[in-house]
C-alpha cells in the first residue's frame, strides 16, 4: 500500500476484504483485480494504490491460477530443475491507479517438491547504506544449496538472517512479508 500510517492501513484492509469477496464469489484472479481496481478507484481522492498477487491453487489438480497487478513476481523451485527462478509475467498495474484497467490470468501446474517463494518489495528493496538487497541477491540466496533443500520454516528462517545480516543496524523503511509453500503430494496427469 501507498504510504504509512492509519489511512494505509484502512486502504489495505479494504483492498483485501474486496480481494477475497470477489474471490469467494468464484471470480477468476484477472477478474478480481479488474472489479477491486475499479471499486478502489472510485472516491480516490488520496491517490492511495496497493500492489497485489492474487492467485488461486487447486489442491486436486496441482493447476496454479493466478494474475498480478503491480507486485513483485514470485520465484518458483521446480524439483526437476534443482533452482528458484522468477516465475515469467507481466508486472500489471497498481490497484486504484486507473480505472478499467486489464489484468491478465496465468496458469502453471505445480508438481511434488515443488516451491513457491512470494516476498513484498520490502525485502528486495531493503537497503543497507550503500545498496539494495535487490531481487538478484534474493535469488542468489535461494539458490544456495543448503536453502533450496530446507524446508519451509528453515528457508524463510535463513533469508530473514540474510536480511539482518544485510542491514547490519541500518533502520529498516518499509515492511518485510515473505510467505512460501511447498508441494508435498503427487497429482493425477
Amino acid at each position: 500500500v501507498s504510504g504509512k500510517g492509519i489511512p494505509s492501513a484502512l486502504f489495505m484492509v479494504i483492498s483485501k476484504i474486496l480481494i477475497k469477496n470477489q474471490l469467494q464469489a468464484g471470480k477468476s484472479p484477472k477478474e478480481t483485480l479488474e472489479t477491486v481496481n475499479n471499486q478502489l478507484y472510485e472516491n480516490n481522492d488520496a491517490d492511495m494504490f496497493v500492489t497485489a498477487f492474487v492467485g488461486i491453487f487447486d489442491i486436486t489438480t496441482g493447476e496454479f491460477i493466478f494474475s498480478n497487478a503491480g507486485h513483485n513476481p514470485p520465484f518458483l523451485y521446480r524439483k526437476g530443475r534443482d533452482r528458484f527462478e522468477t516465475i515469467k509475467m507481466e508486472h500489471g498495474f497498481v490497484l486504484a491507479g486507473i480505472k478499467d484497467k486489464e489484468y491478465k490470468n496465468y496458469k502453471i501446474h505445480l508438481s511434488e517438491g515443488d516451491v513457491l517463494f512470494m516476498y513484498t518489495d520490502g525485502v528486495t528493496e531493503a537497503t543497507n547504506n550503500n545498496e539494495m538487497f535487490s531481487e538478484d541477491r534474493l535469488k542468489i540466496t535461494l539458490n544456495n544449496s543448503d536453502i533450496k533443500n530446507s524446508g519451509i520454516k528453515e528457508m524463510i528462517t535463513a533469508v530473514k538472517d540474510e536480511l539482518s545480516k544485510f542491514y547490519n543496524g541500518t533502520p529498516k523503511f518499509d515492511d518485510i512479508t515473505i510467505m512460501a509453500f511447498k508441494i508435498l503430494k503427487k497429482f493425477p496427469h
